[in-house]
């Protein structure tokens, strides 16, 4: 499905299922439930130039809904315009200008307002991990029969599922409910119940016990009554073993700091740090995209340039870089060529020679080039290719 300058670049992880999502300067494809890559991705750059007509229209949309949201999040039918809206947002440029004014409709309307899930949803596609569980926890004590929230939730613990049992755990439970609350439940970006119970299903297949009870041996020990002596040694002895290691159940558990985060109301979200994600080359990757997405080119570049000292050849730092520069304004012939060189990249895929293949076209003014990726695109994944419109 096409959504043109717009659509959110979330994916949802976990192995075995479903295709890439895939984006470039115009075009957004999404496909509901992904696999392989992090749920949290940077809103990426709105796309190409929109003409003077259809920016007019953008910029009355927004300005309308700066001016009227909290009165807008008072109607009914309210759900129904903020896909458009957002797109809108995102297209231009303006995402975290939107997720800043969810912020304040919640501030002034509460946990119940639409606007709340909005947010939580919001919080978690950037990362903004201590504040998407603080606002979650928060909805779940206020709405425990709105299956958006659980759905929020799990999506929340699926970023840390493939290194986590406790949070693979979780996100089955999470979702779980969801189905339970709503059979035939459709919610953010296009997720059907039969796209979760899939998932569901593989992440089951993955644990080696119910999920109720991985979540239950991970929990810690309740504190002792006051007054009472502590547990003698040998009551816990069976969470490690004679060496002092933990046990699986204990190698699993999360670290406690987003369960323990102060019960505040979330802020506007800044920038990931560094110290929150797994790899430094992906940290250094996702803040130089959202540096792109702000405007901040030079920050952009050299945070690309700071990838490719330690990888040359990062396919994804490449691409990245040759983007900044088109911006600022390259020789196109001079891109045109290093674009050409990813044609024999070895960790090119069906995806990413798509979003090429989109920018040579859009940006680059090459039809030919773009036709060389997305022959690329045609012999690796004829599904992916059949999907995309490529015959």
């Amino acid at each position: 499905m096409v959504y043109r300058r717009s659509i959110i670049l979330v994916c949802l992880v976990l192995t075995g299922c479903g295709q890439q999502p895939s984006s470039s300067d115009g075009v957004t494809y999404f496909h509901p439930l992904q696999t392989e890559e992090s749920l949290v991705e940077p809103v990426e750059d709105p796309g190409a130039p929109v003409d003077t007509e259809e920016m007019r229209g953008y910029r009355q949309i927004m300005e309308g809904f700066r001016a009227n949201a909290g009165a807008l999040f008072q109607r009914s039918d309210i759900e129904k315009r903020l896909d458009q809206i957002e797109q809108v947002f995102i297209s231009t440029g303006h995402y975290l200008e939107l997720v800043g004014i969810y912020q304040r409709v919640v501030e002034q309307q509460g946990i119940e307002s639409t606007a709340a899930t909005r947010l939580a949803w919001s919080l978690v596609r950037l990362g903004q991990r201590q504040q998407a569980k603080t606002l979650i926890d928060r909805l779940k004590d206020a709405r425990p029969q709105d299956p958006d929230v659980h759905f929020i939730d799990g999506a929340f613990w699926l970023n840390r599922a493939q290194d986590s049992r406790e949070a693979a755990a979780k996100t089955a439970m999470a979702w779980q409910k969801t189905l339970e609350l709503d059979s035939d439940y459709k919610g953010f970006q296009g997720a059907t119940a039969s796209d979760i119970q899939n998932q569901i299903d593989r992440l089951k297949q993955n644990l080696s016990a119910p999920p109720a009870e991985i979540i239950q041996k991970a929990q810690p020990p309740a504190p002792a009554p006051a007054g009472e002596p502590p547990a003698e040694p040998e009551q816990v002895a069976n969470q490690q073993d004679t060496e002092g290691k933990p046990t699986p159940e204990t190698e699993d558990r999360e670290r406690p700091t987003d369960s323990d985060a102060e019960e505040t109301a979330p802020k506007t979200p800044q920038e990931p740090p560094t110290t929150d994600e797994p790899s430094p080359v992906k940290v250094r990757l996702m803040r130089a995209s959202l540096a792109a997405s702000k405007g901040d080119l030079e920050t952009a570049k050299r945070r690309y340039e700071s990838v490719l000292e330690d990888e040359s050849n990062n396919l994804q730092a490449r691409f990245g870089l040759l983007k900044v520069r088109q911006k600022q304004g390259d020789a196109v012939g001079t891109l045109r060529d290093e674009l050409r060189s990813l044609l024999d990249h070895p960790e090119l895929d069906a995806p990413t020679a798509y979003n090429i293949g989109l920018f040579a076209r859009a940006r680059l003014d090459s039809d030919e080039l773009a036709t060389s990726f997305f022959d690329v695109v045609r012999n690796k994944d004829p599904e992916f290719a059949e999907q995309n419109g490529l015959k």
